[in-house]
């Protein structure tokens, strides 16, 4: 972590990321639903930045919380505004029993569910088979 101190959220990166994040996130935005995808805290060195972040669905639950999951990111900054590369590491898993809940809850979107849950789930259990 001694590291880690020398360059998290200092100077012209920490508004690299803000900006980084407003991107990702507006982008994202109003367009699956009502999700939302907050961006928790972050690192950059470089051109490399890391990101913890919520796959954030639509409503609350009866207790208040949030249906969400938590997710990494890794990214390279390609310049010129544009990202070279990124990686999305989330539970797989967790977001299909997020989905049902939130289908039972009547908060899914049927296009949603249609153009990605269904068949995500279909992949995983052909993989799962095989």
């Amino acid at each position: 972590m001694a590291a880690r101190c020398r360059w998290w959220r200092t100077g012209a990166r920490k508004s690299a990321a803000r900006i980084t994040g407003a991107i990702w996130t507006s982008a994202r935005a109003g367009r699956d639903g009502g999700w939302s995808f907050p961006i928790l805290d972050w690192a950059i060195e470089g051109d490399r930045i890391i990101s913890h972040w919520v796959n954030r669905g639509p409503g609350r639950r009866a207790d208040g919380s949030f249906y969400e999951t938590h997710g990494v990111s890794l990214i390279t900054y390609g310049g010129e505004g544009k990202f070279s590369y990124q990686m999305d590491l989330f539970d797989i898993a967790h977001q299909m029993r997020l989905c049902d809940e939130l289908d039972e809850a009547g908060l899914l979107s049927a296009t949603l569910k249609r153009d990605w849950v269904q068949p995500m789930k279909a992949r995983l259990v052909a993989m799962l088979q095989a």
